[in-house]
């Protein structure tokens, strides 16, 4: 201990709880080792060398810093469905003026189709579809509330070609029709 201390000062803490454990070698420990055996400097640097490389191993021993633990599989899956999940409501906010195409969303998403409209399931109780709607009606309730667009208008601005699928839809989600909803913003 004395000659450490003496080599690289007083140690700490962690430098300290290092000394006499026992654990595999690092990459560079197993090299240090192989160079060791056969020393790639003439005979007369060989003490020198010798000096050097002790100091070298303590420093790697006493400094080790373990790499950093891999996550375990099942933190992984969950990770990936939640970003899946994530990933697949902001991309349907995002085209809520297009139909629901299972299959793009999902290679955009980076999943299976049946995975991620169970996944969405699961995570948000609701499915797709209704996720899609929900962000439809909300997006249509702001451009009826700007009291600059008529109900017809706003329908074919949210993605709707139908008005009364449109206004089911908004009484699904409102539990209003979108008249009513117009009335109550006057």
């Amino acid at each position: 201990m004395e000659s450490v201390e003496k080599s690289f000062g007083p140690l700490i803490g962690g430098l300290r709880k290092n000394l006499g454990i026992l654990r595999r070698w690092s990459e560079r420990e197993a090299q240090f080792f192989e160079d060791v055996v056969s020393p790639p400097v003439p005979e007369a640097a060989k003490k020198a060398w010798y000096l050097a490389k002790t100091l070298e191993m303590l420093s790697l021993h006493l400094f080790h810093q373990p790499e950093p633990e891999k996550a375990l599989f099942c933190s992984v899956v969950k990770e990936n469905a939640h970003r899946y999940v994530r990933e697949a409501l902001g991309l349907l906010e995002a085209r809520l003026t297009e139909p629901l195409d299972l299959h793009d969303l999902a290679e955009d998403v980076g999943c299976a189709p049946h995975y991620l409209s169970r996944l969405v399931k699961k995570g948000t109780g609701k499915t797709l579809l209704l996720h899609l709607r929900a962000f439809r009606i909300e997006k249509a309730a702001e451009l009826l509330a700007s009291n600059r667009y008529n109900v017809t208008e706003v329908a074919m601005e949210v993605g709707y070609s139908s008005l009364s699928h449109f206004s089911k839809a908004f009484a699904q989600e409102k539990e209003m029709t979108p008249s009513d909803f117009l009335k109550r913003q006057a």
